[in-house]
């Protein structure tokens, strides 16, 4: 009897041995799949070109805002400042400049955003709250008013045109995504709401650049600042999942006390002092600044504060690939050089030096639209 006993003991320990071992192999390969790019810098993960802009003494880019990367691969770049678009070729030399600011056809009052497809390139006028509509020549063809705000643009080969609105949705708690045609025909509304952001809505968030992406028929809304990234059918007009990833190493505004804050009764230099200290603490927190996406069909979104930037990426199925991106040391200069998606696919760092007079005086685009595929 004890015999038989000892007998099970053997073949229950036997089994459970077999399992632990199954399952760290199982573990093992998951974080395989989940970590199968062992490299840090982006230069190594990417395939990067570099265009160096050869800039004329008349064109100001002091703020420029959004890139857009033309089917001829001509570069049009959106300048806030002075509400006017540069036309550039594929090697960096200057073309043409479009609009000037103002309320008119083909002007401008801060166009913050530009997509476009075979037909038509597409800008978005941030402070006038209009689109504006041009061939691929760009000859202006129509314009039309939105009720929202325009922070971001994607244009469909279809001539669809995705116009999202990120600030309004947080602070109303309401829809972010509207979908018209290239003619101005409301078709539908997706997206929102924020909750963390409502929760967080007296507190000034900025991204640098679009919280929207487009992969195939599917749109990607990054839901700041809660590190959820929403997905969509688009041909449906239907919410369908949410992917999350909570970058390692970050200190996240999900811990943040968003309560600390209150609207000071009386404001004198003890107020001051205390509300100094609550923003410097503040911006410790990671901030997402944009979320863009790469050939094959890869996400991409960035994270930093004042002092860090860092890359995540994803497949386009949401599969979690890795973390830890960052520029190379001594590559990135955070006075000179801005991170920022670029259309209709990928992203790019601008790197510009000034003169004495704080005018741009020479510019570099360094494009990532391509991910390196392991062999």
């Amino acid at each position: 009897m004890r015999k038989s006993s000892y007998n099970k003991r053997i073949i229950i320990f036997f089994f459970l041995y077999v399992f632990s071992c199954t399952q760290e192999k199982h573990n093992e390969a998951e974080n395989a799949n989940s970590y199968n790019f062992h490299v840090n810098y982006l230069k190594d993960f990417f395939v990067c070109d570099t265009i160096l802009l050869n800039i004329p003494n008349f064109v100001e880019l002091n703020h420029v805002k959004s890139a857009c990367i033309l089917y001829d691969q001509r570069l049009l770049l959106a300048e806030t400042k002075s509400s006017q678009l540069f036309l550039f070729d594929s090697t960096g030399n200057f073309i043409s400049t479009l609009g000037m600011k103002g309320q008119g056809p083909e002007e401008f009052f801060r166009p913050w955003h530009i997509a476009a497809n075979r037909q038509h390139i597409v800008i978005g006028d941030f402070h006038n709250r209009r689109i504006s509509v041009f061939d691929s020549d760009l000859n202006f063809l129509q314009s039309f008013q939105v009720s929202h705000m325009i922070h971001d643009l994607i244009l469909t080969e279809g001539d669809t045109l995705i116009i999202h609105d990120h600030e309004t949705a947080r602070l109303l708690n309401k829809e972010s995504i509207y979908v018209y045609s290239v003619k101005g025909e409301l078709k539908c509304k997706l997206g929102g709401p924020f909750e963390l952001g409502y929760k967080l809505r007296h507190i000034p968030f900025r991204p640098q650049g679009p919280l929207l992406t487009k992969l195939g028929k599917f749109l990607f809304e990054m839901d700041y600042p809660d590190y959820k990234i929403k997905k969509y059918a688009l041909n449906e007009c239907k919410f369908l999942k949410i992917l999350s990833h909570k970058p390692s190493g970050w200190k996240s505004l999900l811990d943040f006390n968003y309560q600390k804050l209150k609207p000071p009764k009386v404001v004198d230099q003890a107020t001051l002092k205390k509300l100094d200290t609550f923003f410097n603490d503040f911006f410790q927190y990671s901030m997402v600044q944009w979320i863009a996406s790469v050939e094959p069909g890869y996400l991409v979104y960035n994270v930093q504060t004042d002092k860090k930037v860092q890359f995540i990426v994803f497949s386009n199925s949401g599969s979690f690939i890795t973390d830890n991106l960052v520029p190379a040391p001594g590559s990135y200069d955070y006075k000179s050089d801005t991170f920022l998606a670029i259309k209709p696919h990928g992203f790019g760092l601008i790197r510009k030096k000034v003169d004495p007079f704080g005018y741009t005086v020479e510019m570099k685009v360094i494009t990532f639209r391509k991910l390196r595929l392991p062999d």
